[in-house]
């Protein structure tokens, strides 16, 4: 039986204030505190401009584990 990866993940999205406010979104998933050989993390940032400089800044966080090590 070939095993595959599984994933989970945050898609996070607010209205941009500064570069700070934004990482500090991301370290509140606490995904960057898992310590294991076995997952990769995934990252993806978009920014939608809007009118008036309004910006939505979306932050896609995944974690990537094989399903053999964990299930």
């Amino acid at each position: 039986m070939t095993m595959g990866k599984k994933m989970y993940g945050y898609p996070l999205n607010m209205t941009f204030i500064n570069a700070e406010k934004v990482w500090q979104e991301v370290k509140n998933t606490e995904l960057h505190l898992i310590k294991d050989e076995h997952i990769e993390l995934a990252l993806s940032v978009k920014i939608q401009e809007y009118p008036h400089n309004i910006l939505s800044v979306w932050v896609f966080l995944c974690v990537l584990y094989e399903e053999d090590h964990y299930d």
